[in-house]
């Protein structure tokens, strides 16, 4: 069976700064005029880095085959986007070979493939055209993608006017339904609500089995990737450093980031508009310590910079248990409204507090916690990934609980009452 995607010894290197610096014509004359043979050799070492340049991808190769979903996971900065938009063809490696069987759509970012001055029904057709459906051939889609897309009543409105769960909702409906052999879907589909969400991940268990079709999908919800994905590519630092079954891969990403330790911190990057410098974890002693004890309180602190004033930015953070599972996810505008207008520029201190009771807690094992910083449902301009703290029990509750942990997600103190046999 020919592959649907072929990857061969792909790298993509980038310079480190505010722009790339240019040859402007006055150099180019007196780099004549010194080295008059190097206008017929020239010599370009693309495999090779130059002053300020680094590898964002380095050497991969990869096989993915027809109708499958292949997983992508990896830190923020592993690679993953870079990869896609080499596949999307937005840029150009720098060296190495693509073999692709099919026809590509994708979703990579909010918008990403619409004109914003046309409208819904426009852009539909306008993508179909780009993958090089007729007309007729959209029409017979065209119904399907505006009921999965929900966004019906809108669809006359121009792109522009489209909140950013909207153009997710369509721009997904688009890719999915029209006729692409592979489908490139990034971490856009957090974006979108978690009935949307479920929705389009049935969607594309769907299309691989019925049609065929290969995707291969770029997320940090763990349970997704795990739920879809057969197999899975780990990237780091820009390349691959392992690949396999899903369930193994996730495993060996999670226990191998970050070790249990309670302080985190970041180095400066004044480039960013809003910026995460430290992560702390407290325990209910109000001690610096990952490892949490069940049924008790714990706390993070996180210090922040704003160096750019955005309306609606905020801090939020999220939880998974050790299965990739969603635990939850809390804002740090839950209950301080207003602090989507107070936030001004400079550094900031905010404080997270899990109220853990004698009846409620975490279930026991390791957690991983994610911080960004960023517009809901729209951009995130910093986000630290995968933070690790341990869930463990009292010595006297042990006794009382066989096994220790659980299943689930919590551990609820329950009562339960036994009433005499009649």
């Amino acid at each position: 069976m020919k592959p649907a995607l072929q990857i061969t010894g792909l790298s993509k290197k980038y310079f480190k700064g505010d722009r790339q610096p240019y040859i402007n014509l006055r150099d180019t004359i007196i780099n004549i005029a010194t080295s008059p043979r190097s206008i017929f050799s020239p010599k370009i070492e693309v495999s090779k880095l130059g002053h300020n340049e680094f590898w964002a991808l380095k050497d991969i190769n990869l096989t993915v085959n027809p109708g499958e979903i292949l997983g992508i996971i990896g830190s923020n900065g592993a690679g993953k986007s870079t990869l896609l938009k080499i596949l999307s063809r937005i840029t150009f490696p720098s060296t190495g070979q693509i073999s692709l069987n099919g026809r590509i759509a994708s979703l990579l970012e909010v918008g990403t493939g619409f004109h914003l001055e046309l409208t819904g029904r426009e852009n539909i057709f306008l993508n179909g055209a780009i993958l090089g459906m007729s007309r007729q051939e959209v029409k017979r889609k065209f119904n399907e993608i505006v009921e999965f897309s929900g966004v019906s009543k809108f669809l006359d409105t121009p792109v522009k006017h489209y909140s950013s769960g909207m153009r997710v909702r369509l721009g997904f409906a688009v890719a999915a339904h029209l006729d692409s052999e592979i489908l490139l879907i990034d971490e856009v589909l957090a974006v979108g609500d978690a009935a949307f969400q479920q929705k389009s991940l049935g969607k594309m268990n769907d299309i691989t089995k019925s049609e065929g079709r290969t995707i291969i999908f770029i997320s940090h919800d763990m349970g997704a990737i795990q739920n879809l994905c057969r197999r899975c590519v780990l990237l780091e630092d820009g390349k691959i450093k392992k690949i396999g079954q899903t369930q193994n891969i996730i495993k060996y990403y999670l226990n191998s980031k970050n070790g249990f330790r309670p302080i985190h911190h970041f180095p400066t990057i004044k480039a960013k508009k809003m910026q995460i410098r430290k992560i702390k974890v407290l325990n209910h002693h109000n001690q610096s310590s990952a490892q949490i004890e069940a049924y008790k309180p714990f706390s993070v602190e996180v210090d922040y910079d704003i160096n750019e004033i955005i309306p609606g930015a905020h801090l939020g953070l999220s939880l998974n248990d050790q299965k990739g599972n969603y635990v939850f996810f809390s804002s740090d505008m839950d209950n301080n409204q207003h602090l989507l207008i107070d936030k001004k520029l400079g550094s900031h201190k905010a404080i997270f507090r899990f109220p853990a009771n004698e009846h409620l807690s975490l279930n026991l094992g390791t957690h991983y916690l994610r911080l960004s910083l960023g517009i809901p449902d729209n951009i995130t301009y910093d986000q630290v990934d995968n933070l690790k703290i341990n869930i463990h029990d009292s010595v006297e509750r042990k006794q009382l609980i066989r096994n220790g942990s659980r299943p689930g997600i919590f551990l609820v103190d329950t009562k339960w009452e036994h009433l005499p046999a009649r």
